[in-house]
């Protein structure tokens, strides 16, 4: 093998490396846009889609214009903040009738117990985020007030 031969594949494998370790550095930079349009386009984690408008007719699986009966069951997150997260009253601890089309306010009242604030497992807890699922008392209703009522046993344990 000549000496011109070494130098170039020397040069060669140096280039083939340079343009992999480009490579992977512009993965690296490219790799957060392009995990929030994934999540954007799929809804993963979570990620909610963007529209115009709402649409006119939502259909749940029920006749057109029958009234529903259901009840929701709530989550708090993070899960540090559930124990210290203390509902009073909540429309969430009966069964709610919806009329098709109806609007309602659904009002519920809460405190967060100060202890949390000497609670070193929370300290980084700065948003309680409360969110409800409604499920028809005829599909899942009795479930759902099930896991409402562990959920509440649970927080008062925690």
């Amino acid at each position: 093998m000549t000496v011109a031969n070494l130098r170039q594949r020397k040069a060669g494998t140096v280039l083939a490396l340079l343009l992999a370790l480009g490579g992977m550095v512009g993965l690296t930079a490219a790799s957060v846009p392009l995990y929030r349009l994934f999540c954007r386009v799929t809804g993963y984690q979570g990620t909610t889609q963007r529209a115009e408008a709402a649409p006119r007719h939502i259909v749940l699986g029920l006749e057109e214009g029958e009234p529903i009966t259901g009840t929701a069951v709530f989550n708090v997150t993070p899960d540090q903040a559930g124990r210290y997260f203390d509902k009073i009253a909540c429309f969430c601890f009966t069964a709610q009738t919806l009329a098709p089309g109806q609007e309602a306010e659904m009002p519920v009242s809460f405190f967060v117990d100060p202890a949390i604030l000497k609670d070193r497992d929370a300290k980084d807890v700065h948003t309680i985020t409360l969110s409800y699922t409604f499920y028809p008392k005829d599909q899942g209703g009795e479930r759902a007030r099930t896991q409402a009522s562990r959920d509440d046993a649970t927080s008062k344990l925690n």
